[in-house]
């Protein structure tokens, strides 16, 4: 091989059959750059159980904690039409609660035990729908999906959030970390009983009213229904019967609740 210096050239006589002559007359092979490698890819980053909330509830923070109310309230179902402002009873054989009203305005969603039942608003037929094994409450509907109802579930001091479908009864759950602060922000949130819609235009929440008895004060809990504008509206008037656990329609004209026997 024939070195050449820089600047230099290197000359052989013309016809010269060298093997050195002829390896140098070869034309020489085009050198290709070394293609960049591309580069990696980044690893996916797997979605909390708070982002995955989030998404499902179609919002995009956790809102501040919302003082709750016993979990263990139970009754029967009570429906208020807003248009109508009357008030209609569903149910009579009592025990159910954490109520919804599905997408159609035509049937509600209930617990009664660690069922899920599906209940006609008219008629007022009872089908069940799954079993969920500590079940603690419906959250609502999916805000993308409205065949995917958010539960929360309890097994001692651990809690899980799931999404139950109707389609198919498949459920998927994931646990809340309650060591993390986002976790424990977010279960204070899906246990409250304060409902927020439409950006924060629309709530129903239950208050403590209380009036005097024969044998003294008298208190128990109603339902109402705060928007813009308007003053808050006692939906329930249940008079000395503690109501609560309200949700309000997808349509906003119905809020479903509970009232109990006594």
């Amino acid at each position: 091989m024939t070195r050449i210096a820089a600047g230099g050239t290197t000359s052989f006589k013309t016809g010269s059959n060298s093997p050195r002559n002829n390896q140098q007359n070869k034309p020489r092979e085009k050198q290709h750059p070394d293609k960049p490698k591309p580069a990696p890819t980044p690893p996916i980053k797997k979605e909390t159980t708070v982002q995955w909330l989030l998404r499902f509830l179609g919002i995009s923070a956790t809102p501040s904690a919302m003082k709750g109310e016993d979990d263990n309230l139970a009754g029967d179902l009570w429906l208020y039409d807003l248009t109508t402002q009357t008030s209609q009873r569903i149910t009579r054989q009592g025990g159910y609660r954490s109520p919804i009203v599905l997408a159609g305005d035509a049937k509600l969603l209930a617990l009664k035990g660690a069922q899920v039942v599906e209940i006609a608003i008219e008629g007022g037929e009872v089908k069940p729908r799954a079993t969920i094994p500590g079940v603690v409450k419906l959250i609502g509907m999916n805000a993308a999906d409205a065949n995917q109802v958010l539960f929360l579930r309890a097994e001692g001091q651990r809690f899980w959030a799931g999404a139950l479908s109707l389609n198919d009864r498949r459920i998927e759950a994931r646990e809340l970390n309650l060591n993390a602060e986002d976790d424990r922000r977010m279960l204070a949130h899906l246990r409250g009983w304060e409902r927020v819609y439409d950006g924060g235009k629309s709530r129903v929440y239950t208050r403590t009213e209380t009036k005097e008895g024969l044998a003294g004060a008298v208190e128990w809990r109603d339902v109402y229904l705060k928007r813009e504008g308007p003053d808050p509206i006692n939906v329930s008037n249940c008079d000395g019967v503690n109501c609560g656990q309200p949700s309000l329609s997808p349509n906003g004209r119905r809020v479903v609740y509970i009232k109990s026997a006594h």
